[in-house]
């Protein structure tokens, strides 16, 4: 079980070995079918295969949270992906494939010692 983030140093996260798994980080480069419209086409970021990562859901939130509309319900899940190292250059425009399954990532930010980042991602 991961530890909670608010009183983990992230100096000692590196000591942990507790990233047990990679991931990889895509970004997309859109092609034109042959209407003219945009299709999308992701390929992999270069220097950013095979990240050493920890992934998981946050306690409270396994399973999802499900929401009612009028036009239907729907269940809203996300993960945290925390990369062991710091990766400033990854944004919201690209997704990461954990376990050869693709995540939009909402939010990425790296600690304030730019030891580790974290990726706040959903299933597509």
């Amino acid at each position: 079980m991961p530890l909670p983030r608010e009183i983990t140093d992230p100096r000692m996260l590196l000591n942990l070995r507790g990233f047990n798994a990679t991931c990889t980080i895509q970004v997309n480069t859109p092609t034109t079918d042959t209407a003219g419209a945009p299709v999308p086409d992701w390929a992999d970021f270069a220097g950013h295969i095979g990240l050493a990562c920890n992934f998981y859901q946050p306690l409270g939130k396994r399973g999802g949270t499900e929401h009612r509309q009028d036009d239907g319900t729907f269940l809203d899940a996300f993960w945290i992906c925390t990369l062991q190292q710091a990766w400033p250059d990854i944004t919201t425009a690209m997704q990461l494939v954990f376990a050869g399954v693709s995540y939009n990532i909402l939010i990425a930010s790296t600690d304030s010692q730019n030891i580790s980042t974290s990726l706040t991602v959903e299933l597509l």
